[in-house]
């Protein structure tokens, strides 16, 4: 750089000349793209002069992707989005003094839609950017149009152009080095961090401006009420200390004598409130949490125990302004102002003597709820004295008008049974009554609220803490409208329906929407990406859900409430069990449509299945939802046992079908097996079969699938029949879920002892298989050489096996399709060194891919345990019966901690209490083993059960084929 180009940008930046520095940054843009773009894309470029020019290319767009749908309804959405950026725009340009060119914004953006349009892999994605970006923009917009500082909205306005330039610049290249084939030099991982910079600087701006805006507005309040003080000077002259009553205290009621623990709490308020000795300033915390949670009682107790330290006390009702204007004209009384003076003149004396006093004092705004009221009864210019304390439900306060924020939690499982038993004034409980308090205080989740509620009906009505339990199981309704508030202390009055009655009110439609859908799932861990929903055509209730900003709105309103929280390192949301319970009995709530919407979101959140396909990839995505669709499951058991008008949805149907074939996948049979009776049970009684047949034929697969699982395999075949026949009579004969059905048939076959019935059922498969399916493909060729094992032909099934392992990587797969089927291949042919390699071989490949503790794991041991024991009985070496127990052993706790089917477990069992007879160490221990097996191989087989029967292949003719 030479001198003179030195000179010229030392002035730039000395005079902060924003339009040279923005012009600079423009040119240097534009060479880059000259530089950068194809010729002909740099033509198309800038031929985009403006938004207008951007609409008149949508329309042509609209016309050309007439038959996309996707296409279709990603323009039609993003049409409303422009206006937020052509507000953008047009502030950017009259801000600058001389006049600046935005057409490349526009310009590239459109380069970045088009070609988008042409590769719809990465349409969602550039879709979900620019709504993003765009919905960022409208706030920003809306709050910078308050703002008047020209030059610091300048240097704003234009970092986020350029950075949007440069983004959209970026994305191009990155498509044109895709479709050219060339290095790609921008990855989207790169792309997606430079859109997420853009986000940031955006919020960024918008906070900060906000927080200049709120400094602003506090500096005029101030100013205000200097000057209302100077107009009152001569007519209300402030008395001084000499002539008020002192201690001073203004509080509510008497001491709460029935207040327990929160002594940590305590001890954080005062820190916060008392300042060292060498501090002159006004100390302030606000106590935020769930409504009924404490606070009021904590902020009492203080108030109580502090008094010595305090001069005067105000306690100030603030949940309506009218509250604050009589709690202010008492406080004025209270010191000894005999003045009848209007409210805002006592307001102005108050704050007069808040200022100018020397004595200590404290104010507590209580139930604060909004913050306008609050930041007008805010002395704010007191600085250097006095303490204020806040109670509100919203977390906001302790950041924009407190010191310091203080969060008060439900009891944890310690606290709240001592809780109850403290109220209950029993010292000495019994352990029986111990587990009840648990059980109780978990149910309310230790709400401090609802446990005083519990605990008054308890004692009035001479109850136990088990029979409260019980009622509340049976009758509800009828115990929460019981429940009075005989016991409330008086400095809060309120019950747990009006408590929560007073946040319900407040809510938006669209907030009230997703409270009553939290309502009914799991109260932890719910991911928020639940409610986004971008591609769905969802009603009107949750059009919310189609915008991820709006969605971040919504839970915003909702955790200002305190009736969520919010992750922000995860993006998950909880809800408090209290909280659910009373908006489910919230009679302002349509449960059945919230139920409907639960269904609906969860269907499109949760992987689907296809084509009997593995989720295996998804499991991950699967096992954060899974448990939400457990709740829905559970709510729709408990409502038609009780024959109550919840009814489920075709898509709760839908949804219940995908959680099945995961289940099945997962081999967790006991959530497996309540999953699908409940679903049988939604499409039984609501007539859905007719609605939905394919997917009833999906979920008669799934429960074939458990059934085989139990061993009970003539429930199996009876309900594969009903599959097969639907999807024969549904789908075209070439259909992949025909093929789907007519395998797992085969595998019956082999589970029932019927091999050439198997082979032939494999054999059809093998013909009609799509061999693009690479999986499915594996799977027949393993069936087949499944089949030929258990036929004797052991060359045969070698040689499909060898075909098996040509195709499979070295994966869980591995060991299902080659390792643990050679292995039996071995086993069956007596050659144990040979089986025990294959199996160790598998255990290798499980490890490999984090299964150590699979149900296939547990298998591969059972399998590695049975030749152990061959060996120890072919060469009489302690050393293989010794491991043979030891291998057992791993597999039963496997078992156990992956609850497989009670068969497997049994088989494992019966082997256990085999090697541990030969040992001759335990023999209770063996007896035991042996009792628990036989019971359950009783329980399964019912009138089938011979009790001379005691063989391992007596047991393994109860489980399915694929672990035998």
């Amino acid at each position: 750089m030479g001198a003179e180009d030195e000179d010229s940008l030392t002035r730039i930046m000395e005079g902060l000349d924003y339009d040279k520095i923005y012009i600079e940054a423009w040119r240097s843009t534009i060479a880059r793209c000259e530089k950068n773009l194809e010729r002909c894309d740099l033509k198309d470029a800038l031929q985009i002069k403006s938004a207008g020019h951007f609409r008149r290319n949508i329309d042509r767009m609209l016309r050309k992707y007439k038959n996309e749908l996707m296409g279709i309804e990603v323009l039609m959405l993003l049409i409303p989005i422009l206006h937020h950026y052509e507000q953008f725009a047009n502030s950017f340009v009259h801000l600058m003094d001389n006049e600046v060119e935005v057409s490349m914004m526009w310009g590239l953006l459109h380069l970045v839609l088009k070609l988008a349009l042409e590769s719809t892999e990465d349409l969602d994605r550039i879709n979900r950017m620019v709504k993003s970006i765009g919905c960022k923009l409208e706030y920003m917009n809306e709050t910078m149009s308050n703002f008047d500082n020209k030059g610091q909205k300048k240097k704003v306005y234009m970092d986020i152009s350029t950075d949007l330039v440069n983004l959209w610049l970026n994305i191009i290249l990155v498509f044109r080095d895709i479709t050219l084939g060339g290095p790609k030099s921008l990855k989207w991982e790169e792309i997606m961090s430079r859109f997420k910079d853009v986000l940031s600087l955006v919020e960024e701006a918008t906070g900060n401006f906000s927080r200049i805006l709120a400094r602003n507005a506090k500096e005029f309040r101030i100013e205000e009420f200097e000057r209302l003080q100077a107009l009152l000077q001569p007519e209300t002259v402030t008395p001084t200390d000499s002539q008020l009553v002192f201690p001073c205290h203004m509080l509510p009621s008497h001491q709460n004598h029935r207040f327990f623990s929160r002594s940590k709490e305590l001890d954080m308020i005062n820190e916060s409130l008392q300042p060292k000795a060498s501090q002159k300033i006004m100390t302030s915390v606000a106590v935020h949490g769930l409504g009924g949670v404490g606070k009021t009682q904590i902020a009492l107790t203080y108030a109580y125990q502090h008094r010595q330290d305090y001069d005067a006390i105000f306690w100030f009702h603030a949940q309506t302004i009218t509250g604050l204007e009589q709690c202010v004209n008492e406080a004025t009384k209270l010191l000894g102002i005999k003045e009848s003076n209007p409210d805002a003149h006592n307001l102005v004396i108050f704050h007069d003597w808040l200022q100018s006093t020397d004595r200590t004092w404290l104010l507590i705004f209580d139930n604060a709820e909004n913050e306008d009221w609050i930041n007008s009864y805010w002395p704010h210019a007191v600085l250097d004295r006095g303490s204020i304390l806040i109670t509100s439900r919203k977390p906001s306060f302790g950041i924009y008008l407190a010191r310091t924020s203080l969060p008060i939690e439900p009891f944890n499982p310690q606290d709240g049974p001592d809780f109850i038993f403290h109220l209950l004034h029993n010292r000495n409980p019994s352990t029986k009554e111990k587990s009840a308090a648990c059980k109780l205080s978990n149910l309310v989740g230790g709400h401090a609220l609802a446990l005083t509620q519990a605990s008054s009906l308890i004692y009035k009505r001479r109850w136990s803490i088990d029979k409260y339990l019980e009622m509340h199981t049976r009758h509800p309704q009828r115990l929460r409208d019981a429940h009075t508030v005989e016991w409330m202390h008086a400095g809060y009055p309120e019950g747990v329906k009006t408590v929560f009655l007073m946040s319900f009110q407040t809510l938006s439609d669209s907030a009230s929407a997703m409270l009553s859908i939290l309502a009914l799932l799991a109260p932890d861990a719910i991911p928020e990406s639940i409610f986004i929903n971008e591609s769905t055509i969802l009603p009107l209730r949750l059009q919310f859900c189609s915008d991820e900003f709006e969605v971040s709105e919504v839970v915003e309103e909702l955790a200002e409430l305190t009736l969520v929280n919010r992750d922000s390192e995860t993006n998950k949301l909880s809800v408090h069990r209290l909280v659910q319970s009373e908006r489910r009995f919230y009679s302002g709530v349509d449960v059945q449509t919230a139920f409907d919407d639960a269904s609906l979101l969860l269907f499109h959140a949760f992987p689907q299945q296809v084509h009997g396909r593995t989720f295996e990839p998804q499991f991950p995505q699967c096992d954060m939802l899974i448990q939400h669709l457990f709740s829905l499951r559970d709510i729709l058991n408990n409502s038609l046992a009780l024959n109550s008008k919840l009814q489920p949805s075709v898509m709760f149907c839908r949804v219940m079908c995908n959680a099945a074939y995961y289940l099945v996948e997962k081999g967790a049979t006991k959530e497996l097996e309540k999953t699908i009776s409940v679903a049988m049970n939604a499409f039984r009684s609501s007539n859905l079969i007719e609605a939905d047949p394919l997917a009833y034929a999906h979920l008669c697969n799934s429960a074939a699938l458990e059934r085989e699982m139990n061993g009970d395999f003539n429930s199996s075949k009876k309900l594969l029949e009903i599959s097969k026949d639907i999807r024969c009579r549904e789908l075209p004969p070439d259909h992949e879920d025909i093929w789907v059905v007519m395998n797992n048939l085969g595998n019956l076959s082999l589970s029932m002892g019927q091999p050439d019935e198997a082979l032939r059922y494999h054999l059809i498969c093998k013909d009609t298989v799509n061999p693009n399916v690479v999986r499915n493909v594996a799977i027949n060729l393993t069936n087949i050489a499944r089949a030929y094992t258990a036929l004797g032909r052991f060359s045969d099934a070698l040689e499909y096996l060898k075909k098996t392992k040509a195709l499979r990587p070295r994966t869980e797969m591995s060991f299902r399709s080659y390792y643990y089927w050679a292995g039996n291949l071995y086993l069956a042919q007596e050659n144990l060194d040979e089986a025990a390699t294959m199996y160790r071989k598998g255990q290798e490949a499980l490890t490999a891919c984090g299964a150590t503790l699979s149900p296939d794991m547990a298998t591969c041991l059972y399998k590695l345990g049975v030749i152990l024991l061959r060996q120890y009985q072919i060469q009489r070496d302690q050393a293989y019966l010794s491991d043979a127990t030891k291998t057992f052993r791993e597999a039963e706790t496997i078992m156990e901690l992956g609850k497989v089917a009670d068969c497997e477990i049994a088989r494992a069992g019966y082997m256990l209490s085999v090697a541990l007879s030969i040992q001759n160490i335990d023999q209770k221990e063996a007896q035991e083993w042996r009792e628990k097996s036989e019971a359950i191989r009783r329980k399964l087989q019912g009138e089938r059960y011979d009790a001379d029967a005691h063989s391992e292949s007596t047991y393994d003719m109860l489980v399915e084929s694929w672990v035998r």
